[in-house]
């Protein structure tokens, strides 16, 4: 069933809920059996003896591992003692494997501690009772309440809602709130951020409260099936990798010709000599000689050095790098494709601007005269909404550059009465009181609110707010 293109009564009677009463404790253990816990699982992150094995596998590191244990046993059965090349070969590969796989392990760390993590409980209606629940048990058909500072734990149909806003960031990539309408009729293709009789995991209720039926949980859900995805992508290797690694195919492939050639003139040019076994073990530790002395036993220590030095300078500006390798990778990007909201700007809104009916002022820029200090005080006094990225931007601006908090806008403009934004009147009002007399502040989109004022030229307002929207 696509459940956002269907009536909430219709999604009640396919998931075996009465909405009054909720699921019997008895369906809800059967249906957790079913379905599973709600839980986004991930991979398990490597450990560090892991990370540090994968260093290994290499294909020059391989090589110069098999070259210094030759020289090893060579230099034991000649009896040289003193031959430290193996040991310097092996401390080389286990320094470079070391490092690199020390930096994958404090990337991983990091990942872990940014990881968020939602309400651990949430009400549900069982049985004809609304109590708490673990986030975690809960089952498709699950009636769940949702209000203000709520975060969704699992997708689910609006059944009924009220003054219904939900900040859906961790979908669309946008703090602006997403209002909804329990009775809105969609077709069966609409788009997740179009879904407005919906809610989804992850998201978070920044206004009015909502009963709602719980249609999917764990890696079922919208952001669960993101999960899934991400996890079965296969990691490709980077340019860099793939450059050293062909470097190492073709130089140990040379280097194996060369000493193959210098073992056969070597027992050529001794072949008279009559001692077999030494004409053999010294040829033998002249190509080993030959070989760990043409092996750019210093390449890979030289890259991890290198790369560590630029991971270094970019972790200073705060960013995590995941694999540091990737910094070379990105040293040969063009082009860039990405999400602006949350990658190049902040995902906060900011007040900048203000129109006083007259004049265009920038409040960062310029001060603020009387008339704009009046306006700011008035769209602060019809910003009632909590957790709402707009309201909160306009609060923010009246406490920075009019010193006035939202304890003492409330004391300047008292509230007799809030009518709120509905998606019909596309304004929301607040009766208050300025000199003994009751004012009504509107607030909402230009064109609705224009027609309320009387004194000012709607139209240069209306051409401005299109100008401002195409910047």
């Amino acid at each position: 069933m696509i459940w956002h293109s269907t009536s909430a009564a219709e999604v009640l009677s396919e998931l075996g809920v009465d909405d009054k009463r909720g699921l019997p404790n008895g369906v809800a253990e059967m249906r957790l059996q079913q379905y599973g816990k709600n839980v986004i699982s991930s991979i398990e992150k490597p450990s560090y003896l892991k990370r540090f094995s994968e260093q290994l596998k290499n294909r020059m590191v391989i090589f110069l591992v098999v070259t210094a244990v030759v020289s090893f046993i060579v230099s034991l059965m000649y009896g040289q003692v003193n031959n430290y090349s193996p040991l310097l070969i092996i401390g080389i590969v286990i320094a470079n494997a070391a490092v690199s796989a020390y930096q994958l392990h404090n990337c991983d760390n990091a990942l872990d501690s940014m990881k968020s993590y939602t309400n651990p409980t949430v009400s549900v209606l069982r049985e004809g009772i609304v109590k708490p629940v673990n986030s975690a048990l809960l089952v498709p058909g699950d009636i769940i309440i949702l209000e203000e500072g709520d975060y969704v734990p699992a997708d689910a149909r609006i059944i009924e809602c009220n003054e219904f806003r939900c900040n859906e960031a961790q979908i669309t990539g946008s703090e602006i709130p997403v209002e909804k309408n329990a009775q809105a009729e969609l077709e069966d293709i609409t788009a997740v951020e179009n879904r407005s009789n919906m809610v989804f995991t992850g998201t978070s209720v920044v206004h009015g409260s909502a009963k709602a039926v719980v249609t999917a949980t764990g890696l079922h859900t919208e952001i669960g099936h993101t999960s899934a995805i991400l996890q079965q992508t296969g990691e490709n290797a980077l340019p860099l990798e793939n450059e050293l690694d062909t470097i190492g195919k073709t130089v140990n492939t040379v280097i194996l010709i060369i000493c193959a050639v210098t073992f056969v003139i070597g027992m050529i040019q001794n072949f008279s000599s009559g001692n077999f076994a030494d004409m053999t073990l010294k040829s033998l530790m002249n190509s080993v000689a030959l070989a760990v002395a043409a092996i750019p036993e210093g390449l890979p220590a030289i890259a991890t050095v290198v790369i560590a030095v630029g991971v270094k300078r970019i972790v200073h500006n705060n960013i995590i790098v995941k694999d540091s390798a990737a910094l070379e990778t990105l040293g040969r990007t063009n082009v860039i494709c990405a999400d602006k909201t949350g990658v190049f700007t902040r995902n906060k809104m900011e007040l900048v601007k203000i129109f006083d009916g007259d004049k265009l002022t920038d409040i960062k820029n310029e001060p603020l005269d009387e008339k704009t200090a009046l306006v700011l005080r008035l769209a602060a006094a019809c910003s009632t909404l909590k957790n709402d990225s707009t309201e909160d931007a306009v609060k923010k601006a009246c406490l920075t550059y009019n010193s006035m908090s939202q304890k003492d806008i409330d004391s300047f403009f008292p509230q007799l009465a809030v009518i709120p934004f509905d998606s019909e009147r596309k304004t929301m009002t607040v009766i208050t009181m300025i000199n003994e007399k009751p004012f009504a502040i509107v607030k909402g989109a230009a064109e609705n609110v224009v027609p309320y004022c009387g004194g000012c030229d709607g139209e240069k307002i209306l051409k401005l707010n299109e100008n401002l929207a195409d910047e």
